[in-house]
């Protein structure tokens, strides 16, 4: 394939838009907020890259691939952490023991992806609730909250509303997510309720 292809097909893509699915996709499958966006960059990195394996003539949408190589990435990430680490291998006297050490296995926390993923899967259903009922306010509300803007200050100046809005709009997300709460069942019910 020529370069001058694959730079026409790059060029031709919505890259806010990619970018954005694919920060979405790596947190619904447990990824921090922060480790989202660094893999989403880097495989966007990568297709723009000299060695890119992206071939648009075999596969004509790219964002398949990318969403390909974050799970690749993220999945490779959740393997070395629990690879074989290497220590100092001197014992306290300062004689070379010979040995290595493996990780302790119970060190990698699986809890925080499985938590990640959850909390994802739990704000597409209240995405998708605030978007059936046409709240595009509440749901504006729920994505800068998820985004770290806890407080109605940060509300506030994230959105240009009034205090009084901004209430209302967390209002809703609030009993909107009681509900899936409810829906879902679980210990959730008794922490929204409180």
């Amino acid at each position: 394939m020529a370069k001058s292809r694959l730079t026409e097909a790059l060029a031709a893509q919505d890259w806010s838009d990619i970018h954005a699915r694919l920060v979405k996709f790596a947190l619904n499958h447990g990824a921090p907020p922060a480790t989202a966006k660094d893999v989403a960059q880097e495989v966007v990195a990568r297709v723009f890259a000299f060695d890119s394996t992206w071939d648009p003539d075999a596969q004509p949408v790219v964002l398949k691939h990318l969403l390909n190589a974050v799970r690749t990435l993220l999945y490779n990430e959740r393997r070395a952490r629990k690879r074989l680490v290497s220590h100092d291998h001197h014992d306290d006297d300062g004689e070379l023991t010979g040995g290595r050490d493996f990780a302790d296995t119970g060190a990698v926390d699986e809890s925080r992806f499985v938590e990640g993923d959850l909390q994802a899967r739990r704000f597409e259903r209240l995405a998708a609730l605030l978007g059936r009922r046409g709240d595009t306010e509440a749901l504006r509300v729920a994505e800068l909250m998820v985004d770290g803007h806890d407080t109605p200050a940060d509300l506030v100046a994230a959105t240009g509303w009034s205090t009084q809005e901004v209430a209302r709009a967390r209002d809703r997300v609030q009993r909107a997510a009681l509900e899936i709460a409810r829906e879902l069942g679980g210990e959730e019910d008794e922490e929204v309720a409180e």
